[in-house]
């Protein structure tokens, strides 16, 4: 999980946690870059605006794995007061 917000961090993790996955929590392109290059990684949440980035350079460096890995864009919007 790439998020510049610690709160956006801290909930995706729980929710990511209380369905097994084990998730590393990253909070610029910087920090995660060493993840995405990881053999050992599955998926990517990215908030859509980095501190050092963007969502686009993310799916870049994602794409360019040799085992290219998916990237789910994370952003939070009010729907009726409450925010999802």
């Amino acid at each position: 999980m790439i998020s510049a917000s610690e709160e956006n961090r801290a909930a995706l993790s729980e929710v990511l946690a209380a369905d097994g996955f084990e998730p590393v929590l990253c909070s610029s392109m910087n920090d995660a870059r060493k993840f995405v290059e990881s053999d050992d990684i599955g998926i990517v949440f990215c908030d859509d605006c980095l501190s050092d980035g963007c969502l686009k350079n993310v799916v870049a460096e994602a794409g360019e794995r040799q085992k290219p890995v998916p990237v789910i864009a994370v952003s939070r919007t009010r729907r009726g007061g409450v925010m999802i």
